[in-house]
């Protein structure tokens, strides 16, 4: 039995990961289970919250924003890579998961031999 080529060239380059919106999804969901779990309330308040818990409420409270400038926190460099990984996230999640191409590739060959 000789190597379909077509096979071949969609499985080429797959993440481990089919679907990207699914495990962004996924991590938002377990970031909703943990989040409550880094309170002050929980813990000694003189110790340091996690970076993903820090990146989050800087990017989302302009009251701690305007406490990061007033303190001399240049936030430039933050919210560039914010910017960038939105990017990021738009592009990967636009495409087609790789298992949707070995799955119309299979339906191809399927239909050419009918």
């Amino acid at each position: 039995m000789s190597t379909n080529p077509e096979l071949v060239a969609a499985l080429e380059g797959a993440l481990a990961n089919f679907d990207l919106k699914a495990r962004f999804d996924n991590m938002l969901k377990s970031l909703i289970e943990v989040l409550p779990q880094d309170t002050f309330t929980t813990r000694s308040p003189n110790f340091s919250r996690r970076t993903h818990v820090v990146s989050a409420m800087l990017a989302y409270d302009n009251v701690l924003r305007d406490l990061a400038v007033e303190a001399g926190i240049d936030l430039t460099a933050f919210d560039n890579i914010i910017g960038q990984v939105q990017q990021l996230l738009l592009t990967e999640c636009a495409k087609a998961p790789p298992g949707l191409k070995v799955v119309r590739t299979l339906q191809q060959i399927v239909e050419g031999r009918q």
